[in-house]
């Protein structure tokens, strides 16, 4: 399904297509590899592409709502893995939406063209998104801020210039000791203090703890407003796009579910399950197309943006589950007397797109503190946002 595109839509929809087909991974390339992404980047830079969803005025490409979605759902498609750089899908509205104009001045450019790297800090040890155990903390001394405290499931932290912390301030000038007060600062990953721990996660990507012992911050640290904790923690998980756009995530799981089907009886029961799975996925693509037909006309939101992302998650799961069950016996733990004909392996195309059970899984928990939030919290967000 798709959404009634005009004329201009619907050519900028095949360019975006040429353009994906053009210069994002090859078949036998990986988009977790490091060169594949500065590859895409670069071309992303070139073509001014690269900010999809910011506003123009902040170097974006000025598209509609309805091309925004396009382009989301169209990466997401052809690219298994394909997500944003944290800068661009987090820190960047962040900075935009309450950085100071320094701030800006200083690091939305570098962001915009990859020139510096960003990793996000949100998820304490044992602790999850639960702001009243938060023992990450930045206190002023008289002299300047320093930070101290661990974060865990950080990603991409080897490369980052930055990291984006949301911790627990403690300043002087505070004198209501009941409540905890909430606060992103910018910090500097090469300071003196902080050491990275990596750690693998079940399908193979790397993630990391970061410890801060006395981390000196730069008097500016500070982003935005300081506060209850609530509104920094619906910031860091509404990206708005990037959630309309994972239809296609699914779609492309549905692809390689259909290739792997060819040859089943139309009443076999896995075909029946793939059959009601692929209505499903209708209704997800209607659900997003009604929710960019609000912004395109400037409507109030018709339904929270969880919505979308749990629904999105949920097929995702159910996709990747029956990819792994129409393997039938190449699944097996033990296949050696079943498989002593000759038909060949599975491919590694199938392979890849049977993880996506595993990572669907694996990402709810080591990213469930982006999903601790509360639906109003985001979908008020999203109204202040306005992508």
């Amino acid at each position: 399904m798709k959404p009634n595109l005009s004329a201009t839509d619907q050519a900028f929809e095949r360019q975006v297509v040429r353009f994906v087909q053009r210069y994002g991974p090859k078949v036998d390339e990986s988009w977790r590899t490091r060169a594949v992404q500065q590859r895409w980047q670069a071309r992303l830079t070139e073509y001014g592409w690269s900010v999809p969803s910011w506003p123009k005025q902040y170097g974006g490409p000025d598209w509609t709502p309805t091309q925004k979605y396009l382009w989301y759902r169209t990466c997401a498609r052809a690219m298994s893995g394909y997500a944003e750089p944290d800068a661009i899908a987090r820190v960047g509205p962040l900075l935009i939406q309450w950085g100071s104009q320094a701030q800006q001045d200083e690091y939305l450019a570098e962001i915009r063209t990859f020139a510096q790297q960003w990793c996000v800090g949100y998820v304490e040890p044992m602790v999850g998104t639960d702001l009243r155990l938060f023992s990450t903390t930045v206190a002023h001394d008289g002299e300047g801020w320093h930070l101290n405290g661990c974060k865990v499931a950080v990603f991409d932290a080897q490369y980052a210039d930055k990291m984006c912390c949301l911790v627990c301030l403690k300043d002087r000038m505070s004198r209501d000791e009941s409540g905890q007060r909430f606060a992103f600062v910018i910090v500097d990953m090469h300071s003196p203090g902080l050491t990275l721990h990596r750690q693998q996660t079940l399908d193979g990507e790397s993630v990391f703890r970061v410890e801060f012992e006395q981390v000196h911050l730069a008097p500016n640290c500070i982003i935005g407003p300081v506060g209850h904790g609530g509104q920094h923690a619906a910031l860091m998980d509404t990206h708005l796009f990037g959630v309309l756009g994972r239809s296609g995530v699914v779609g492309a799981q549905l692809e390689l579910l259909q290739q792997q089907m060819r040859g089943l009886a139309e009443e076999d029961e896995l075909q029946r399950r793939v059959s009601e799975a692929e209505i499903e996925l209708v209704g997800l693509e209607a659900l997003e197309i009604r929710f960019t037909d609000a912004l395109q006309h400037n409507l109030p939101m018709p339904f929270p943006l969880t919505l979308l992302r749990i629904r999105a998650s949920q097929l995702e799961e159910k996709m990747g589950t029956l990819l792994v069950e129409s393997f039938g016996y190449y699944a097996l733990p033990y296949p050696d007397e079943i498989t002593s004909h000759n038909e060949s392996e599975i491919g590694p195309e199938r392979v890849s797109g049977a993880k996506a059970a595993s990572r669907s899984r694996l990402a709810q928990l080591t990213k469930s503190a982006y999903m601790d939030t509360s639906l109003d919290l985001q979908d008020q967000l999203a109204r202040v946002l306005k992508l």
